[in-house]
């Protein structure tokens, strides 16, 4: 009995997490129509995503929004990869200095807006109790597809047009909470 109570409920934080995707665009408005000062940024495991988004938020803002990143991956600490530093330098964005972190209870609280990457971290964030509301799915501000996924084993052109998508994603952020 227990293993079918758990298998339900993983279909119905399944069944959210698609009907998420599906009105994102719509809550993404909805979720910039009140004021907005602190960002969290995440992905699974912050070394890509995550940390090019905060770091280019960070810069782009020029110190009106606090900005942190985060990922759900167990170990912290961890630098981002050399050809992800490459390709995010080639965009002003220096990840040199990165070390990954793990998202807490406290990092949401702290959060006005929390920017996913994905339907996962969307479900991972539920599961830990953000508000919906907060929630904001990054493709959602461009024009692709409203997942952003993770480059690490994608190609070099791939990987390029995912920071682009984060630039875009980035600007569109910063233009909808300025006016």
């Amino acid at each position: 009995m227990r293993s079918l109570k758990h298998l339900v409920q993983a279909l119905l934080g399944r069944l959210s997490a698609y009907r998420a995707l599906l009105i994102a665009r719509r809550a993404a408005a909805r979720s910039l129509d009140r004021p907005v000062r602190r960002v969290l940024v995440v992905c699974y495991g912050n070394i890509y995503r995550s940390a090019f988004l905060g770091a280019y938020l960070t810069k782009r803002s020029a110190g009106r929004l606090e900005i942190r990143s985060s990922g759900f991956h167990k170990k912290p600490g961890r630098s981002s990869p050399v050809r992800h530093i490459a390709m995010s330098q080639e965009r002003g964005v220096d990840l040199g200095g990165h070390r990954s972190s793990i998202i807490t209870p406290a990092d949401i609280e702290w959060a006005d807006l929390v920017i996913a990457m994905d339907r996962h971290n969307w479900y991972a964030l539920r599961q830990m109790h953000a508000p919906s509301e907060k929630i904001l799915l990054a493709g959602a501000l461009t024009r692709g597809g409203v997942e952003i996924h993770d480059p690490y084993q994608m190609t070099d052109e791939s990987a390029r047009q995912t920071i682009d998508r984060l630039c875009e994603a980035g600007d569109t952020l910063l233009a909808r909470l300025s006016g």
